[in-house]
């Protein structure tokens, strides 16, 4: 299979969020994804700007 329509995905995504009751889902997953990312990220930022702080 060289694609599948997102059309499709949507559907798959949709079915699975409600039947989960929002637990599961591509949307699910991107969302916790992202959390941690954005988690990370600032984890990250502090410990720069401690690093900084100490070096001064």
């Amino acid at each position: 299979m060289k694609s599948f329509p997102g059309t499709e995905l949507i559907m798959i995504n949709k079915l699975w969020t409600n039947y989960s009751h929002g637990k599961f889902g591509f949307s699910i997953q991107k969302k916790i994804y992202e959390s941690i990312l954005n988690a990370f990220q600032d984890m990250t930022k502090n410990r720069e700007a401690e690093s900084i702080a100490v070096d001064s």
